[in-house]
């Protein structure tokens, strides 16, 4: 059917190929401009490969302190670089780290292995997923921006917890524009 020609001879085919999408209610050739822009926009950071890692404060520990300085001494890894992680109390002490633009020979089972083996937690207490969208907003929540409004509480709370022990809002090696804030 779109190999047919219309009157003037061209193809049926050539037609739709030529067709300004406007199959939007409301928007002409100007709205899709629009919206087409807006999304690649959006879409250009969606490139960005990371591991969302969550985990909490194995028993053996103490003080969040003690905690934060075992995080940090997963350096020891070469997957253990550019990251990004916090320490959040609420409901239980725990961590979210990011690990941006990871090797593809590292695998979320070794991160898993090897967290749960310095840490001493159970490997199914761990999460570790490979995304490559949403890195906006799992940024903004390892920064304590969370949207849900019954997060906001939680959130409050954790800033009271980090002041009393005296730890910062998140940590990371990943971000040379921005320091970390307290």
């Amino acid at each position: 059917m779109l190999r047919e020609r219309l009157h003037d001879g061209s193809l049926l085919i050539d037609y739709f190929r030529n067709l300004k999408p406007s199959f939007w209610k409301g928007t002409g050739w100007s709205g899709f401009q629009e919206f087409y822009e807006e999304h690649k926009k959006r879409d250009s950071g969606a490139s960005t490969n990371y591991y969302w890692i969550q985990f909490p404060k194995p028993h053996t520990l103490e003080t969040p302190n003690e905690f934060l300085d075992k995080i940090q001494g997963l350096e020891r890894y070469s997957w253990f670089n550019k990251y990004i992680f916090n320490i959040e109390f609420n409901p239980h002490i725990h961590s979210h780290l990011i690990i941006i633009n990871p090797t593809k020979d590292i695998r979320p089972n070794r991160i898993i292995e090897n967290i749960s083996k310095y840490l001493e937690i159970n490997k199914n207490h761990i999460e570790c997923k490979r995304y490559s969208h949403s890195y906006e907003n799992r940024l903004n929540y390892v920064k304590g921006l969370k949207i849900p409004q019954d997060k906001q509480m939680l959130v409050e709370a954790d800033i009271r917890d980090r002041e009393k022990y005296n730890i910062m809002s998140y940590y990371t090696d990943a971000l040379q524009t921005e320091a970390p804030s307290t």
